[in-house]
């Protein structure tokens, strides 16, 4: 399918999820600031044709919102890459606060600039690794960690359970093999499949389930 039927399908997404108006119109905006800015800087991989982004990065990033609300939340999106699923979020829920976070210079200066460019309020891209992050800030702050792309290793989980407040959960996407789930004592699982995405599982970890395991 071309670029304005994927875009038209997605709207029906939205409408789905009983959205405002409004949203259709910040993600036609959003996907004008992809298009320009991913000419120099690589965000999102040159083979994915443009069509696809309404699906496997719109779509999917915001596919959790069928389960769940970070409204009026503090959230941290851990390797943020080009800004999923942070930004999609953000669009959808403007009184989230929410954290970008990559270890990529780039990509988090182009992320400004998308910020900018949508006038994205308590949007705040960080360049740095998850493991250094904050290191004398933040203890306790977040109240929802999410993460689309990066694989949890054990280095992780002292910062996973110092970010995060007492209530404070953890949202891994997950399709295929999820081994790094091992780390974590009790997980809830989620099927969040989707027939423009394909399989599609929500990971949801509570603070206390986090092993202590470099923790401390």
């Amino acid at each position: 399918m071309d670029n304005q039927t994927n875009r038209q399908l997605f709207h029906v997404f939205l409408k789905e999820l009983q959205l405002p108006e409004r949203v259709k119109v910040d993600f036609d905006a959003y996907h004008q600031a992809i298009r320009e800015i991913n000419t120099y800087v690589n965000l999102i991989s040159r083979k994915m044709p443009e069509a696809e982004y309404w699906f496997r990065l719109y779509l999917d990033s915001l596919l959790p919102l069928r389960l769940m609300d970070f409204s009026g939340m503090r959230v941290l999106d851990f390797g943020s890459g080009g800004g999923f699923p942070g930004i999609p979020l953000k669009i959808v829920m403007p009184d989230m606060e929410i954290f970008l976070l990559d270890s990529r210079g780039k990509k988090i200066a182009a992320l400004k600039k998308i910020v900018k460019m949508l006038d994205l309020k308590r949007c705040n891209p960080v360049h740095s690794r998850f493991e250094e992050i904050g290191k004398n800030q933040w203890q306790g702050y977040f109240d929802a960690i999410v993460c689309r792309s990066v694989r949890i290793e054990t280095v992780y989980l002292a910062n996973l359970k110092r970010l995060l407040t007492d209530s404070g959960r953890l949202f891994l996407y997950k399709s295929g093999k999820a081994d790094d789930i091992d780390l974590f004592d009790k997980v809830c699982e989620q099927d969040i499949s989707h027939p423009r995405v394909g399989e599609r599982r929500i990971i949801i970890i509570e603070k206390k389930d986090i092993r202590r395991i470099g923790a401390e």
